[in-house]
This record gives C-alpha cells, sequence and structure tokens, in this order.
C-alpha cells in the first residue's frame, strides 16, 4: 500500500524542521514502545535459522524477478504495455498478478530450500501463530503509529523537495466511480498480505537471519519490500517493513506479520474511503 495521508492539513502546516523531529520523537517513542511489547508478550524472540540459507533466498529473488517480467509480457501481450494513465481505476488483475509473483517466487525459494538445504516451510515461519503472537502484531502496529505519521510528514516534504508530482493516485485508483471495489478491498486486506509476507519475511529475511544479524535482515527486507511500492512512499513502506520484520522475527511466525499486515491494509482502506467521502 503507499500512502494515503500524503494531504492532511497537519503535513501541509509543518515545516520542514519540524516534520524532522516529528519523525524523530515518533522513532523513538515507537522503539521504546516496541521493546517494552517485546519484553512483555514475547520475551524469547523465536531462534535465528542455524543453517546457510541465504542460497534459497537468492532462488527466490530471481524467480521473483522472472515473475514480473512475465508479468510485464502478458501486460504486452493482453494490450496494456504499461500505458495506462497513473489514476486510472485499480483492476482487480492488477491486485492478482503480483500476488502470484510474490507466491511463485516463495515457492521456488520454498522448493529449493527443502531440495537442497533440508529446511522445511516452518524453518521459514510457515506455522501456526499463537494467540499472543496476534496481539503482538496489532500492539506493533499501534507501537509504530508515531513513527509512522511523523516520517509520513518527512516523505511529503522530501517529495516537495525533489520536485515530484503529489497526487492521490492511491486514491483514486482504488475508488470506481466514486465507490471501492468490495473485490478490491477483499485482495487488499484477505489476500495480498499473506502472498507479500510469504516471500519477505518468510523466505527473504529468513535468508538473510541465517548469515546476518537479525536487525540487519529486518532492514533489508524492509527495503526489498519498499523498493516493489510506490516510490513516492518509500519511507513509510520501510517503517511498515521494519514493524512486519519485528513481528515474524520475536513470533517465529509469517502469519503473526500478515495479520499485522492485513490490520495495516485494512486501516489505509478506511482512511481512503473517509477521505473520499470527505469535503472535496
Amino acid at each position: 500500500m503507499t500512502d494515503p495521508t500524503e494531504k492532511l492539513e497537519l503535513f501541509e502546516a509543518l515545516s520542514t524542521s519540524q516534520a524532522a523531529f516529528a519523525a524523530i520523537v515518533g522513532i523513538a517513542i515507537a522503539i521504546w514502545g516496541t521493546r517494552r511489547l517485546s519484553t512483555w508478550l514475547v520475551p524469547v524472540p523465536a531462534p535465528s535459522p542455524a543453517r546457510d540459507l541465504s542460497s534459497a533466498g537468492v532462488v527466490a529473488a530471481i524467480g521473483f524477478v522472472l515473475a514480473l517480467f512475465g508479468i510485464a509480457a502478458v501486460a504486452s501481450i493482453v494490450g496494456d504495455g504499461g500505458d495506462r494513465e497513473p489514476d486510472a481505476p485499480i483492476r482487480r488483475i492488477d491486485l492478482v498478478l503480483p500476488c502470484l509473483a510474490n507466491l511463485f517466487a516463495a515457492g521456488v525459494g520454498l522448493r529449493f530450500a527443502r531440495a537442497r538445504l533440508g529446511a522445511d516451510a516452518a524453518t521459514f515461519g510457515v506455522t501456526r501463530a499463537r494467540p499472543r503472537d496476534l496481539v503482538f502484531g496489532i500492539a506493533v502496529l499501534l507501537a509504530l503509529v508515531p513513527a509512522y505519521f511523523g516520517i509520513g510528514a518527512v516523505n511529503v516534504k522530501l517529495i516537495d523537495a525533489l520536485g515530484l508530482e503529489r497526487h492521490q493516485r492511491l486514491v483514486t485508483s482504488l475508488l470506481t466511480r466514486g465507490r471501492l471495489d468490495p473485490w478490491a478491498a477483499l485482495l487488499i486486506v484477505g489476500v495480498v498480505p499473506f502472498c507479500e509476507e510469504l516471500l519477505f519475511r518468510g523466505v527473504i529475511q529468513t535468508a538473510l537471519a541465517s548469515i546476518l544479524k537479525a536487525r540487519v535482515a529486518i532492514a533489508c527486507s524492509a527495503a526489498a519490500f519498499a523498493l516493489v511500492h510506490d516510490a513516492q512512499s518509500w519511507l513509510l513502506i520501510v517503517t511498515v517493513g521494519v514493524g512486519l520484520g519485528i513481528v515474524r522475527h520475536r513470533t517465529g511466525s509469517v502469519l503473526a506479520a500478515t495479520f499485522f499486515h492485513a490490520a495495516f491494509n485494512a486501516i489505509m482502506l478506511v482512511q481512503i474511503v473517509a477521505q473520499a467521502e470527505g469535503p472535496r
């Protein structure tokens, strides 16, 4: 998901220095809150992989790139060719195809890990989430709110400084005839989160954590996650990706991270609908 908050008047009213200060304070609060929640809910983090799984991550990344080329080829064949207007209404196929790319890449990585490395899906976090893991996911989401809004303010200032066009592409593309397509909403909340988490927090973060420190693995997987989203929201998506990575690391469950991701997307959709129905 991209940034639906870039038009908030609060962001407009802040100066660059105020936005930077808000981001610093928000990050500090988020770090403090996340650490407290970790100690309280999941005091013992899930163990890191004991073997080198980096090759599975490489295979998954290659599979993802190949899948993207395949999607581009399909789009060219059916006549899109990438020439659709940026603000054109989003179609269900626009959500389904990236999901398939994520699932294909994750599947290739998991299959390689099992066949060549002897690692099962549970090693990559594909395991049942405990109730407290789900609670921890929502708690971290809430703890990140100050950081999200502070970095959101910086994100807006950065867009302006770089001379990028600020528009409501996400809002416009998700709304068809002024209303949110319920099937698109279902995909965004119920399908996209699992597909993305399986690849980025399941395969890629686990592969990185097998050769790097947990913090570095979380940061790298968050950066990779941001790169497949709208460039105008990279800072925000990295922030969310870090939160998702923390949940995956502490709980050991991709499903817990998926729960966080689904809740975040649901909140974004509520904001989009509220913004569309508000004063114009």
